[in-house]
């Protein structure tokens, strides 16, 4: 009986080409009328083509030796580029430039070598929209790969797959069945000046829907990678004056698989996907737009199962028969079980590059193979357990470091993370974007250590990062990405001579400005988390530079638990607990800012014998009052709110944990309080709890647990329109557990 193992995504696939203006055989310039764009070619630019390309005899495989026979060659000299259509000897066109020239009797040989588009054209402009559309030449196929229409939705044909043998062992086989649907428009904008290219901008629109099912005829381990087919577009002839340019798309596609395939498990998946995407010569940055859905089938995974199979084409557009742009895609679905629980994830990764042999030297060879990466939760056993919560792995993240979730006003939630690079053993601070329930990734900074950080949307709609690496360091890192690119700045604060950076929030003020809070800190070294001579400031950033100021000092104190938040109305709440070193005692101090003019009140305050940092978290409710909850330094978090000018102390969740960056508070709806934390039950088992605030009390749920040598490095709340999220950091994996509002 044969035993359905995992399904592999459906893939996107885009084709980029590039079509380049050609030239004149003229000695002459030749100059459009008004209103069409100019055509400058020197006289050393020609074409063959018609019955000339007929009495090709042989082109070497390198092209560097092409023969002819009875052909009249005279007005062809050295040094002159040679554009040659499409014939029997020359099936993708050629460019190339004469370095030598044998006559002897009817024979004619041209010694040849590469040229580019920047030497055959002095000045001229394209631009080119394609819609993209078979029949497809097959080159090669696996058994069971075949094109047909009967599930296609749009012109082009789909790519079906039946039976078809992925791996094979021992006697038990990897299989693939199901199709891909593909459709997809081109653009293409290209201009030279002065033998120079000026603009060159390519992009692609594309929709695709399909299905493919990997199923497995017994137990095997795999780790592989196969070409299952690799097609030819019909080339493109595009004419520039009375040169042609030959343009001719191939595309492969591959499966890959990777994990263990175990007697009774079964997955299916199906996508459909809708990108459009588009890049700029000379800074490349890539313009961006796409939606992913998915539907699928429950699965059935036995203990400790984990697969992954990926599908995706390989597009290379060959100009002339050079490689110009191409796109690598690769759609994924991957399946995960522990004891009775799975997950089933799917996700996209695309790329796109060029390769400039055939253009010129104003431009460089160019990748960027993370144009779009994301992953997101399909599926999970969890729907029915946790009452409605479901756990997502998003990505790896390095032990003790905190999760930060931010929203802008669109709706739109980012995490800002530090992970790890497995390559390098390096901690990028990375970012987790999750828009229309779909996960993108960016790379923010490139670090050797779990830093200080907080981050916020800006107003542009893009992201502000804070970070301060660690040591006795005298810079504070301001990172800006606009959705396209990452820019920084340094700051230098002199206070920070002999200091460290314990704690630091960012924030926008009304003048759209970055406001940074950090706590300076000296250690003496004496007694457990013994910080002295604490210093809270305030840098804005503008204009390039800095400016700072000084909030709270004095000698013999530490102040820790620093949290701010922004009320509709743009009054700040800040609140910390200021610590005397010397008296042990501890004061919750809150502040509000409003039209610069600050009032502080005394929260909380306690004789304690004080031994950790304190830790509060604060939230805003609708009536733009703060919600605290915070660390009493005996073990136990309280609760208090601000309600008609004066501060309640409410029910205590009963979270009890020492460690900070565990507890989180948000208010749902800026009403009901909400609390998500991580508490241990053991040596090595630990376990992630969402509490809610209701009329009896706070009531608590297990949403996540785990076991082993994986310390947890905290976790953060908030909500989108349509659901509650909870990020925690497992101490290997940044996870997120979501449930609808």
């Amino acid at each position: 009986m044969r035993k359905w193992v995992v399904a592999s995504i459906v893939t996107l696939l885009f084709l980029f080409s590039v079509i380049s203006s050609g030239c004149l055989e003229i000695e002459e310039e030749k100059e459009g009328e008004e209103g069409d764009d100019v055509i400058i070619v020197p006289e050393t630019t020609q074409q063959l083509g018609g019955d000339v390309l007929d009495y090709i005899e042989s082109v070497s495989d390198d092209a560097s030796k092409i023969v002819f026979y009875r052909a009249d060659l005279s007005h062809i000299d050295r040094g002159d580029i040679i554009s040659f259509g499409i014939s029997k000897h020359t099936p993708y066109g050629l460019l190339r430039r004469v370095v030598g020239i044998e006559r002897s009797g009817s024979r004619v040989a041209l010694e040849t070598e590469q040229a580019t588009l920047e030497e055959a054209v002095k000045e001229g402009r394209v631009e080119y929209n394609q819609t993209l559309s078979g029949p497809l030449k097959t080159i090669h196929s696996l058994p069971g790969v075949t094109m047909e229409n009967e599930r296609t939705r749009s012109g082009l044909d789909a790519v079906s797959f039946e039976d078809v043998v992925l791996h094979e062992e021992g006697g038990s086989r990897l299989l693939l069945d199901g199709y891909l649907d593909l459709d997809f428009d081109l653009l293409f904008v290209l201009e030279m000046e002065d033998f120079s290219i000026v603009d060159c901008t390519f992009g692609a629109k594309s929709t695709f829907h399909g299905e493919l099912v990997v199923t497995s005829e017994g137990e095997i381990d795999i780790d592989s990678k196969l070409e299952v087919a690799r097609y030819q577009f019909p080339p493109f002839i595009i004419p520039m004056g009375a040169i042609e340019i030959v343009i001719v798309p191939v595309l492969s596609l591959t499966i890959g698989t990777r994990g263990s395939v175990a007697a009774g498990t079964s997955m299916r998946a199906l996508q459909n996907t809708d990108v459009e995407v588009r890049v700029a010569h000379p800074n490349w940055d890539p313009i961006k737009d796409f939606t992913s859905n998915f539907e699928y089938d429950t699965p059935s995974l036995s203990d400790g199962i984990s697969i992954r199979c990926q599908a995706g084409p390989e597009m290379q557009v060959l100009i002339y028969g050079v490689l110009g742009p191409y796109i690598s895609a690769r759609g994924y679905v991957m399946g995960e079980s522990a004891g009775e629980s799975w997950w089933l994830y799917g996700g996209l990764s695309f790329g796109m590059g060029f390769r400039i042999e055939v253009l010129g030297v104003s431009i460089k060879d160019w990748e960027n193979s993370t144009i779009i990466d994301f992953r997101r939760l399909i599926a999970s056993s969890m729907e029915d357990m946790a009452q409605g919560w479901v756990v997502e792995k998003v990505d790896y993240a390095a032990q003790l470091t905190i999760p930060i979730m931010i929203r802008n006003p669109d709706g739109d939630m980012a995490i800002v993370y530090t992970s790890i690079d497995p390559e390098t053993g390096y901690f990028p601070i990375k970012m987790a974007l999750l828009k229309d329930g779909t996960w993108s990734f960016e790379d923010l900074v490139r670090s050797n250590s779990d830093d200080t950080m907080d981050a916020c949307f800006g107003p542009d709609g893009g992201i502000v990062l804070a970070y301060y690496h660690g040591g006795m360091s005298s810079r504070i890192h301001l990172v800006f990405w606009n959705g396209r690119t990452v820019r920084g700045y340094e700051y230098k604060d002199s206070d920070l001579a002999g200091r460290f950076v314990s704690e630091m929030k960012l924030t926008m003020d009304d003048e759209g400005r970055p406001n940074l809070y950090y706590v300076l800190y000296k250690n003496t070294g004496g007694g457990f988390f013994r910080f002295e001579e604490a210093i809270l400031k305030r840098a804005v950033f503008e204009d390039g530079g800095f400016s700072n100021e000084t909030i709270v000092s004095g000698d013999g104190i530490s102040i820790t638990g620093l949290d701010l938040k922004r009320a509709k109305d743009d009054a700040l709440h800040l609140t910390y607990f200021k610590v005397d070193i010397d008296a042990f005692t501890q004061e919750l101090v809150h502040h509000r800012y409003a039209d610069g003019v600050r009032e502080d009140q005394s929260v909380f305050h306690e004789d304690v014998v004080w031994n950790n940092p304190s830790s509060s978290f604060m939230d805003i409710d609708e009536k733009d009052d703060p919600v605290l909850l915070f660390d009493d330094n005996n073990g136990t978090f309280q609760f208090m709110r601000y309600t008609d000018g004066r501060w309640i102390t409410g029910d205590p969740p009963g979270v009890k944990t020492p460690n900070l960056g565990l507890v989180s508070l948000h208010l749902l709806e800026g009403v009901d309080p909400v609390c998500g934390h991580i508490s241990s039950s053991g040596s090595q088992a630990r376990s992630l709890y969402y509490s809610v605030l209701k009329e009896d009390g706070w009531d608590r749920v297990e949403v996540f647990n785990w076991t082993g040598w994986r310390h947890p490095g905290g976790t953060d709340i908030s909500q989108t329109d349509e659901r509650l999220l909870v990020a925690f950091n497992d101490g290997l994996f940044l996870r997120v557990a979501r449930r609808d509002v």
